[in-house]
């Protein structure tokens, strides 16, 4: 990860955390008083833009498959925010400091501009979950039936349009929203 920042800094991807400077008092280790990143020198590169950067690729790159990702636990992975006021207490400063590495996968080489197409790959086989389809039509089909509890689930978010086939709408979601249902 050290390498990506050195990547980004060298090309010039500097951008802004804090709105203003003025903004930046207002984040801090522990205590507003001592630990404010507004002093000079304590909110440097890869403690704010670094960790925006590594929460934006684990929540969202390696969420969509646009990477993968080595994680380790994050207790002592990173020790660049020991030098600020209440940080030398502080075993992590946060859950993405255990983001180690990352790798471009196929679709996030598409979507970079690496890549001219995106080919998916086959699925393997076998590996239908519960036998059910979703269709592009937002049709739900339960190829060899359903669990009772699955059906349920189903009957909840879809509208059963025959023995085997829901179908998801914007209707049937926000019907589900009036309910209550998570």
């Amino acid at each position: 990860m050290d390498d990506l920042f050195a990547a980004m800094r060298k090309s010039g991807l500097d951008f802004t955390v804090a709105r203003s400077d003025r903004a930046l008092w207002k984040l801090y280790l522990q205590d507003p008083q001592y630990g404010s990143l507004g002093y000079d020198g304590f909110h440097d590169w890869p403690l704010l833009q670094g960790r925006y950067t590594l929460a934006v690729l684990f929540e969202y790159a390696a969420t969509l498959g646009l990477i993968d990702i080595e994680y380790v636990p994050p207790v002592g992975a990173r020790e660049d925010y020991r030098d600020n006021w209440g940080g030398d207490d502080l075993d992590q400063l946060s859950r993405y400091d255990g983001l180690l590495a990352l790798r471009l996968k196929p679709l996030g080489a598409y979507a970079t501009g690496r890549a001219t197409a995106y080919i998916p790959a086959p699925m393997p086989v076998g590996t239908d979950c519960c036998g059910i389809k979703v269709l592009p039509n937002f049709d739900i089909v339960a190829l060899d039936g359903l669990r009772p509890a699955v059906a349920l689930l189903l009957d909840a978010f879809a509208d059963k349009t025959s023995d085997r086939v829901w179908t998801l709408s914007a209707a049937s979601l926000l019907s589900a929203l009036d309910t209550k249902r998570p």
